[in-house]
């Protein structure tokens, strides 16, 4: 029996941020500057911190989620969530900033990832928070935001295990700080083909508590 391919939740924001990045942090993985390390710690140690609140709270934290569907096997662990009747309450911590307004398309998606696990444990309400530095923000989980969650999985699958280059969702700042940015614009370089890239619709797609960037 052929193994599923598993797609976690992580990869879900990911490839929502940039399914180009995606591309190279599943086929290259370059080695991570010392400051983003750095960073990356101290976003776990947050993360830590918060947990523990959440746990004195009731919040169950970073349980391990799984939910089948075709040949994909999702995986994830929420920051913490809880369940209230047949309603549960998805709280994700992020150690960055908000956009003024709604929430970054990456984030909301993976909210949507656990909410579909959480679906099919059989609680037909999902809760979304997202809370920022500064800000917090919530929304309701809608068969939109699940429709654009598989539409995302099934690219993710082809990328991770066809290889296929999908398409760069560029922004200045984005760019800036990518490691692959080198790499990414030879890529391009020279083509001409005017093809509907895997990712491309990415950029105008537009969902509730959701901003591209």
């Amino acid at each position: 029996m052929k193994p599923k391919a598993v797609i976690r939740a992580s990869e879900v924001r990911l490839y929502t941020f940039c399914p180009r990045l995606y591309f190279f942090e599943t086929h290259v993985k370059a080695r991570r500057p010392i400051k983003t390390s750095i960073r990356l710690i101290l976003g776990r140690l947050l993360h830590v911190a918060q947990g523990l609140l959440a746990r004195l709270r009731g919040y169950r934290v970073e349980e391990l989620l799984e939910a089948d569907i075709g040949g994909v096997r999702f995986r994830g662990r929420p920051d913490y969530y809880t369940v209230r009747g047949s309603t549960a309450v998805i709280v994700e911590f992020k150690s960055g900033q908000g956009p003024r307004s709604g929430a970054w398309l990456s984030d909301v998606m993976q909210v949507t990832a656990y909410a579909f696990m959480l679906g099919k444990l059989r609680y037909s309400n999902v809760i979304g928070i997202i809370r920022y530095r500064g800000s917090v923000r919530s929304f309701k989980v809608t068969s939109e935001h699940i429709a654009t969650l598989l539409r995302l999985v099934d690219e993710a699958v082809l990328v991770k295990n066809r290889g296929l280059v999908p398409y760069p969702l560029r922004s200045y700042r984005k760019c800036l700080a990518c490691r692959y940015k080198v790499e990414c614009f030879t890529m391009d370089r020279g083509l001409s083909v005017d093809l509907e890239e895997p990712g491309s619709w990415l950029r105008s797609l537009m969902l509730p508590q959701a901003r591209v960037t």
